[in-house]
This record gives structure tokens, sequence and C-alpha cells, in this order.
């Protein structure tokens, strides 16, 4: 944005990040298998992100989504809440990276975890999640 760190630091507060995902057509949705613990790690998905889900869903199309297996968003959001620790560290111009580890120990899910929960849940596909991962 062009502005300065030492000025962004004092007044930044809180920062959003959010993204539309595609839901499932529960008309057409059907099940399909959760992939092995190997593909997950390749996918870099944490499977105790999974909360023992049985398997994913996906919409094969239908009248009622006219084909494309999908009906309706859902939006994710992940916040960063600005904190002593945040607060330091924008001085120092930090990598977006290091902002997300510092997120993460503040207890916030990353977009690409809020996503993998909720292809889990059956929400949306795990095809959709995938699209966040970074």
């Amino acid at each position: 944005l062009g502005v300065q760190p030492y000025l962004l630091a004092a007044t930044l507060k809180i920062a959003f990040s959010q993204d539309l995902m595609k839901m499932v057509c529960r008309h057409c949705a059907e099940d399909v298998p959760i992939p092995g613990s190997d593909r997950l790690k390749e996918m870099r998905i944490d499977p105790t992100w999974l909360a023992d889900a049985p398997n994913f869903k996906v919409g094969r199309g239908c009248s009622h989504c006219n084909g494309t297996g999908f009906s309706g968003r859902k939006a994710l959001f992940e916040a960063l809440i600005v904190d002593k620790k945040i607060l330091k560290s924008l001085n120092d111009n930090p990598e977006p990276e290091f902002l997300k580890h510092l997120m993460k120990e503040q207890g916030e899910a990353t977009l690409f975890e809020k996503a993998v929960r909720e292809s889990a849940l059956g929400v949306i596909s795990l095809e959709e999640a995938r699209r966040l991962a970074t």
C-alpha cells in the first residue's frame, strides 16, 4: 500500500481476510473417500483438521444446480488481531508467512484450515478447499 511500517503499526488494530467458497449442492452430493495420510500430507492437510469425518462430499450435477455440482456460497474469514508481539514485528516489515505464524499462535486458524474443516463437514468440496492452499 506504500504506507510506512511505523504508521501501519501505529494505526492497525485488526486485519481480515475472506474468501467465498462454492458449496456442494445438497441435492446431488455424493460421498467420496478421504485420501490416505500420505496423500493428505502431500496436500498439506493436517489429518486432525478432518475431525473424524468419514468422507468428503462432491456434487455430481443435477437440475437443481444446473449440472455444476454447486449451489450457493459460504464466506470464510481469518483475522489478524494486532497485539504487542505483532505490533513490534510490523515495524520490522515482516514476511507474510511470519505474520501467519503469529496469527496461529493467537489461536486463529488459516483460511485453508477452515476450508478443509468445512469440506470435512460436507459443506464444500475438498477441491474447493484446496484453492486456498498456499
